[in-house]
């Protein structure tokens, strides 16, 4: 669904429950419906080249979910709870972040994480405990 044009998820993609990479690049949307959360198997979710705000919380509760791109939206921070996730790969890159939320360091399995690009004052002091990256 990518270069679509989009700007909002058509519903009909939450009765794919059983789809484990979801990519809405290249659209123009501003949110993510919370119904995200009923696709319990996925792994991959490409959200780049957006207008998005900010992120449904639901994506906190993916069990399986280890990769996430929203780099060039218009993000300032991510959703709380999102420590919970086993992300292996994160992309915040161009967006509005002025800080890296502090529950980014609890990513302990995190092994890429893109953040140029943004108009950062600091970094967090535990963001050492990412030892993988």
């Amino acid at each position: 669904l990518s270069s679509k044009g989009l700007t909002s998820v058509p519903a009909e993609v939450f009765d794919f429950t059983d789809i484990e990479r979801l990519v809405l690049t290249n659209n123009k949307l501003n949110s993510i419906p919370e119904e995200i959360g009923q696709l319990q198997k996925l792994r991959t979710l490409k959200l780049d080249n957006n207008l998005l705000t900010q992120l449904a919380q639901a994506i906190t509760t993916l069990p399986k979910l280890l990769y996430i791109d929203v780099s060039h939206n218009r993000l300032e921070t991510l959703p709380e709870g999102i420590s919970r996730l086993q992300l292996h790969e994160l992309h915040i890159n161009n967006n509005e972040f002025k800080e890296i939320p502090e529950e980014v360091c609890s990513l302990r399995q995190l092994n890429t994480f893109s953040v140029g690009v943004n108009p950062l004052k600091c970094l967090p002091d535990k963001i050492s405990q990412l030892t993988g990256l």
